[in-house]
């Protein structure tokens, strides 16, 4: 990932040395240059990571001819042809034209609503001499971060880290309390912008920032899911064309290199779907896979699948094993909050840090990711709510049928499936749920209640009453007012609009941000083609029984890779728990950190205790060094104490040390790789 960064003096004060340490900061975004453009009291700066054949030619900051325009990207876009056919565009004859040309000519055009005309990954900023107005941008999805901090009558600047911004004074460095609460998995009322720092903001996803001469910033919302609108295309077969068009392009889109490609490969329906479209894309290259494997493991271990996969295609594809079972999920801890800038709520980071690493290593300075197809294509979770609730109970009886049947179940287990629904119904009809209330009440005794409430959400968060006993007591009080209640997924009666709310929630942007950080600290672009706005548009728009159908959830994507991946993995109807491989790596290499936190948790000085409290999470991580917190059952605890670990970790240890302290780039250590 490149990177950007820019000052505004609102007082007309010169562009000073500030734009150059911040640029200092974030200098693992430039390996391939740096420059800094400067008039009067406004400042942009570029990191340059060349990664597609455009990239060369990039000069950045781009200044226009006439001087009253200065662009500066962090930026891919995807439809090139038609924006330069739009856009009356003739290209150079001695070289193609740029993304940011291509940027700054639709900005002309359309002005701040520029942004909703293009597709792909992209963070820019656009000085309007003319005007006197800074304008930001960011991708529909948020995948290139992009940070701001604004004081009235003195500056507004802008950087792709958050570091960009802490390390060089623009920010006073407080912590934002609410964001570390909705971090602990006590979903708080918060602004989209809002970040771990009191005067640090995100531009939020498929936003523009606006900011004039006198100071004012507007913010304007250029795109959003429509989660009423249903394509109705006729047949199975008109939904399976499309979705496979769609997705052939979002791959073959994101293609664009200078380096071998490369593909992460799971053995998963999504990961596998991407590459095996990629190997068919490709003509006289092939295409380089990266797989974690996990042989002392036998439940987390997807190879068979991976090599059904490279089976297939063994002329396309040329396949890397990497098992990060060989390590722990504090191993590079230090490494990945030295780049993500807060505490890393990915417990499952340390294997893409494996496979990444590697994939810089054999410079893919691109790589495709399957991440999130489940949540674009949807399983459908909600479609037999829905069936319910609109009263298609024939319809619904039918489906359950066919599920357990196609699942090997006997008539006891329908029965027990169809008790299950009618039971649900009873619990939430208007009708009858004051009387179940009542009667589970008087069976269970009025204050009842679970003994941890530990259950999490797909929305996100997962506050119960019995969370409070885990946190500090004045942080509870001050949370308090903000917390916000978030319905169970069995509440929804659209899945459609359930559909929506997944695709919407916060934690889909704080994933791209992860992956942001493991682009910026080994050099590469991780792109990602599930996330391409034609396909998400489409893939929401479904009717249900296109999305779910029996036993099988994401029907659509099983039926329109019939004829492009293994038969093994087209059919695939299980996913892989690779909770196994987190639980390996903290019980087998991260015992004596787990120990040390245990003993340091207790301390009075520890910054934790602000929030938490420590001798109930101190207890937790005993439990997990001794391998006695690994029942399946147990899955929220052990989040709960991943966070606290990796709270802790941004407090007391890894925001506080340079990149060498952290052991970043080429000395990120290697296990086991072939």
């Amino acid at each position: 990932m490149s990177g950007i960064a820019g000052v505004y003096h609102l007082n007309g004060r010169p562009v000073g040395e500030g734009l150059g340490r911040m640029l200092d900061a974030m200098e693992h975004r430039g390996p391939d240059g740096t420059d800094t453009w400067r008039d009067g009291s406004v400042g942009l700066g570029h990191l340059m990571l060349e990664t597609t054949p455009e990239d060369r030619y990039e000069s950045l900051p781009l200044v226009d001819r006439s001087g009253n325009y200065a662009v500066t990207a962090d930026a891919r876009i995807d439809n090139r042809k038609e924006l330069t056919k739009r856009l009356g565009i003739r290209c150079p004859d001695d070289r193609p034209i740029t993304d940011t040309e291509l940027i700054l000519a639709a900005y002309k055009r359309w002005g701040r609503d520029c942004p909703k005309e293009l597709l792909g990954a992209f963070a820019f900023a656009v000085w309007d001499a003319r005007n006197r107005t800074l304008t930001l941008a960011r991708d529909h999805f948020g995948i290139r971060p992009l940070y701001y901090a604004h004081q009235a009558d003195r500056f507004f600047a802008f950087a792709s880290e958050e570091k960009g911004l802490l390390r060089t004074g623009f920010s006073e460095g407080e912590v934002n309390d609410l964001k570390v609460a909705d971090f602990l998995l006590m979903p708080v009322r918060i602004e989209p912008d809002a970040t771990f720092w009191e005067d640090v903001f995100s531009v939020p996803r498929a936003h523009t920032l606006q900011i004039t001469a006198e100071g004012t910033v507007t913010r304007k919302k250029y795109w959003a899911l429509d989660p009423n609108k249903e394509t109705n295309l006729g047949s199975d077969a008109a939904y399976i064309e499309r979705f496979r068009e769609l997705f052939r392009k979002a791959v073959r889109c994101r293609m664009r290199r200078t380096t071998p490609l490369g593909s992460t490969l799971s053995g998963g329906l999504d990961s596998t779907s991407v590459a095996c479209t990629a190997a068919q894309e490709l003509t006289d290259e092939k295409l380089h896979t990266l797989s974690a494997v996990y042989p002392s493991i036998p439940e987390a271990d997807e190879r068979e699948y991976q090599e059904a996969a490279l089976d297939m295609y063994p002329d396309k594809m040329v396949p890397t094993f990497v098992t990060p079972a060989d390590t722990g999920p504090l191993q590079h801890q230090d490494w990945f909050t030295h780049y993500l800038d807060h505490p890393n709520d990915g417990i499952n980071a340390f294997i893409l840090v494996e496979l990444y690493r590697r994939a810089a290593e054999k410079n893919h300075r691109v790589v495709l990711s399957g991440n999130d197809g489940d949540t674009v294509v949807s399983h459908g979770r909600t479609y037999y709510n829905e069936l319910l609730w609109s009263f298609r109970w024939w319809k619904l009886s039918q489906e359950i049928r066919e599920s357990v049947r196609d699942l090997g179940g006997d008539q006891e287990n329908l029965k027990r499936s169809l008790k299950g629904w009618a039971k649900h119904y009873l619990r939430h009809s208007t009708l009858t749920k004051p009387l179940v209330s009542l009667w589970r009440a008087v069976r269970d005794g009025v204050n009842s209640s679970r003994a941890d409430g530990l259950e999490m959400r797909s929305e996100g968060g997962a506050w119960q009453e019995g969370w409070r006993k885990y946190f500090d007591d004045r942080f509870l009080d001050a949370t308090e007012p903000y917390l916000d209640e978030r319905s169970s997924p069995r509440e929804w009666t659209r899945e459609r609009h359930h559909h929506h709310m997944l695709l919407t929630r916060p934690l889909m942007e704080g994933a791209f941000r992860k992956y942001d950080a493991l682009g910026a600290g080994l050099g590469l672009d991780i792109r990602f083609p599930f996330h391409d706005v034609r396909l998400v548009e489409f893939c929401l728009s479904l009717p249900g029984h296109v999305k779910r159908r029996q036993e099988w959830s994401r029907w659509i994507e099983h039926a329109a890779m019939e004829d492009t991946l293994p038969r093994k993995v087209q059919q695939r109807t299980d996913k892989t728990d690779v909770r196994w491989v987190y639980i390996n790596g903290f019980e087998t290499h991260d015992k004596e950190k787990l120990n040390r936190f245990s003993e340091s948790a207790e301390e009075e000085t520890n910054e934790i205790s602000e929030y938490i409290d420590s001798e109930k999470v101190s207890n937790l991580a005993s439990k997990m060094a001794k391998g006695s917190l690994n029942n399946h059952s147990e899955e929220s605890k052990r989040i709960l104490l991943w966070r606290a670990l990796s709270l802790h970790n941004w407090l007391d240890e890894g925001s506080s040390k340079t990149p060498a302290e952290c052991g970043l780039r080429g000395s990120v250590p290697s296990h086991s790789v072939s």
